[in-house]
């Protein structure tokens, strides 16, 4: 989009500082083969007095399922939900897929001892759509609802499964916390970044300060989190000393 240039300056007598300042567009496809790249001339190159040395690059990750199916069965497994204060359902496993761009919940359950159901079990297929909630920093699976096959079978054999309360409690477990997993990717990209090999002539100075997420996206029956990684980075070139 822009490139921009900072003029030569000599000013400590020592060194000649300048920079270049780079502004671009960054399209990641995720899909099963690159687009065809229309290549366009670069911009007219600018002069400024000043560039600042920080840098924001968007890195897509991607969701592990496998992760965040282990931390529900820690969550659900073996816990009761309340439908109301004469029926109670023990969720045996529950499990998340990825299918287009919604999530499928899959929740395997026993009606609990002393109920009126006592005895009933079954599995419920929930429709929710993946969320990142940024007040709290937690994904989150939202707007659940019934799968139609699934709400058809339970009116006409279990409609005392149909109560919001229900779907209510399962989405407020749907949550997953990621400051831990943010600052864990933080460390790793500044250890990778220490690790970097330059030529010996080049001094660099990068560190990654902060990683946000920028949004969620479901494709392909995938889920990825959009990262933006915020940080600064200068360098300096030795070309000898002077005799």
């Amino acid at each position: 989009q822009s490139v921009s240039f900072k003029e030569f300056d000599l000013s400590d007598g020592e060194n000649v500082q300048s920079g270049i300042a780079i502004k671009m567009f960054v399209d990641t496809c995720i899909c099963k083969e690159a687009p065809v790249i229309n290549f366009k001339p670069l911009p007219n190159l600018t002069i400024q007095e000043q560039i600042v040395d920080k840098f924001l690059i968007n890195l897509p990750v991607q969701v592990s399922l496998d992760e965040l199916n282990n931390t529900l069965q820690s969550k659900f497994r073996g816990k009761s939900l309340s439908i109301d204060e004469n029926l109670k359902l023990i969720i045996n496993q529950i499990n998340l897929s990825a299918l287009g761009e919604k999530i499928l919940v899959k929740v395997d359950f026993k009606a609990d001892q002393g109920n009126l159901f006592q005895g009933a079990k079954g599995v419920l297929f929930l429709w929710g759509k993946i969320f990142y909630d940024k007040a709290s920093n937690n994904l989150k699976v939202v707007e659940l609802d019934y799968d139609i096959d699934t709400k058809n079978t339970l009116i006409s054999t279990a409609d005392w499964l149909l109560k919001p309360v229900l779907l209510q409690q399962i989405e407020e477990r749907l949550s997953f916390p990621l400051d831990q997993e943010l600052n864990r990717a933080k460390d790793e990209a500044n250890e990778y970044i220490q690790k970097i090999k330059l030529p010996s002539e080049i001094d660099a100075n990068i560190e990654v300060k902060t990683i946000e997420v920028e949004k969620v996206v479901v494709t392909n029956n995938d889920i990825f989190l959009v990262l933006l990684a915020d940080g600064n980075m200068s360098a300096l070139l030795n070309l000898g000393s002077r005799e």
